[in-house]
């Protein structure tokens, strides 16, 4: 699909994800990104990006030439800050699709009759998931 331009790298990854998905919310994470939502964002900072470049192109072409606004670098400058903040926001989430994508290493040690079950289970059911209870339940026998 990829080699045939049926879908971009995004969407593929996101594909595999989703086939990859033990949770809802991994489900529905793989499902935005499959169904191309980060192509829609990635595309809009590009069309941005493209749009700001033209008109800058333009002031230092034709500024004193033809009548170009006064004011069309500073709202370029003004529009690129605001685009630098978006992208910058998207990367510093502090990997929360990535922790959802792949999930958590967790060690609960202690002495034996501790509770550290009890503990395993009710986070689980705080989390809402059971497969990965089970696959550290058996880390734990």
């Amino acid at each position: 699909a990829f080699e045939n331009g049926k879908l971009d790298l995004t969407s593929l990854e996101g594909l595999a994800d989703l086939i990859n998905a033990e949770t809802k919310a991994q489900r529905q994470q793989a499902l935005r990104q499959a169904e191309g939502g980060l192509r829609k964002m990635y595309d809009g900072w590009r069309n941005e990006l493209v749009h700001l470049m033209a008109k800058i192109e333009a002031v230092i072409d034709f500024s004193e030439e033809e009548n170009i606004e006064d004011n069309v670098y500073n709202d370029v400058r003004i529009r690129i800050v605001q685009l630098r903040d978006s992208i910058k926001r998207h990367l510093d989430d502090d990997r929360r699709g990535e922790i959802l994508r792949d999930g958590l290493k967790l060690s609960i040690i202690g002495p034996p009759n501790a509770g550290k079950s009890s503990f395993l289970n009710l986070l689980g059911q705080y989390l809402d998931t059971k497969r990965w209870i089970l696959a550290a339940k058996q880390l734990l026998c």
